[in-house]
């Protein structure tokens, strides 16, 4: 934050220590539910990789089981990454 707490709080008429608690509250909140900001963001891309793998292999294995269903809208994109 470029401007003082201090000042800022000054403008809105309150105390610097709130406007901190304000701050601090706003970031904890900002954090998604079942998160603590700790997942890197490419920790978090490859556990979307393997859930995106495991839910073809799903799709897959489910057309197998009904032949009579042709299975083309995935193919074009399974193997890259």
């Amino acid at each position: 934050m470029d401007t003082p707490y201090a000042a800022v709080a000054a403008e809105l008429g309150i105390t610097a220590e709130s406007l901190r608690t304000w701050v601090r509250k706003g970031e904890a909140q900002a954090v998604p539910e079942g998160r603590d900001g700790s997942v890197s963001a490419a920790e978090e891309l490859a556990r979307m990789r393997a859930e995106n793998a495991r839910l073809l292999k799903a799709e897959e294995e489910w057309m197998v089981a009904r032949p009579d269903h042709h299975h083309t809208f995935s193919q074009s994109s399974s193997g890259s990454g």
